[in-house]
């Protein structure tokens, strides 16, 4: 017949063998702070915002509703010149670093800020340092590269270069947390499994519920003596 479990059961099973559930929580909680922490490349990303404008020539009384429509429509366009082989290779020569314009490109991100005309930028690299250093280099050229390019329009900084003070990838404690977790479930998975998988009958009730047939008289367990 097919053995049922309830949910009184299943909680009895797990808290019987509450040291494996331990174990294997504190096995793959370890085992990944250990790899996240020290097996994996640490990341830093600076931060950065730019205003984007569509006209050179912005006041308060000319700013009007299609200028700013204008400009958060031209966020794409900008982060697509920013990311252009020939500004990146500026920004590459400026700075003499030792990488291509596709490896620069593949460690920034543009992207508006809530839909509006305020365009936010993130460089990550391997160096803090590193890292603020591109971003700064890329607010402080990228209104001359509109005007070159577009010939109209211009960006304004907002926020100049932040300085990472802590990796951004890896998270340590969410994988850490993560890991535990993993190892949590493995071992309730395993536990549940290994007790479907037994067959013995431990008992009266067992047996009873097992086949269906009453218990007509049980056999105490008898300890011998080694005395003659």
């Amino acid at each position: 017949m097919n053995k049922e479990i309830s949910i009184y059961e299943i909680i009895t099973t797990i808290l019987r063998k509450w040291w494996l559930v331990l174990i294997f929580t504190i096995l793959f909680a370890a085992a990944s702070f250990t790899y996240y922490n020290f097996f994996v490349e640490k990341l830093y990303s600076s931060y950065g915002k730019m205003y984007v404008a569509s006209n050179t020539e912005r006041t308060t009384q000319n700013i009007n509703i299609n200028d700013l429509n204008t400009s958060r429509n031209l966020v794409n366009t900008y982060a697509a010149v920013f990311k252009g082989d020939t500004f990146l290779n500026y920004i590459i020569s400026k700075l003499d670093l030792d990488m291509t314009s596709g490896q620069l490109s593949e460690k920034i991100v543009f992207q508006s800020v809530n839909n509006t005309e305020v365009m936010s930028i993130k460089v990550t690299t391997n160096d803090p340092l590193l890292s603020k250093r591109i971003c700064q280099a890329i607010l402080d050229n990228a209104n001359d590269e509109v005007k070159r390019v577009i010939k109209a329009g211009s960006v304004s900084i907002i926020d100049n270069a932040s300085t990472p003070v802590s990796p951004s990838y890896p998270d340590v404690p969410s994988s850490t947390l993560i890991g535990g977790l993993i190892g949590f479930a493995l071992s309730i998975a395993l536990i549940l499994l290994l007790d479907m998988l037994d067959n013995r009958v431990k008992s009266e009730q067992d047996l009873t519920e097992r086949y269906n047939i009453p218990v007509l008289g049980l056999i105490p367990n008898i300890e011998y003596s080694d005395k003659l």
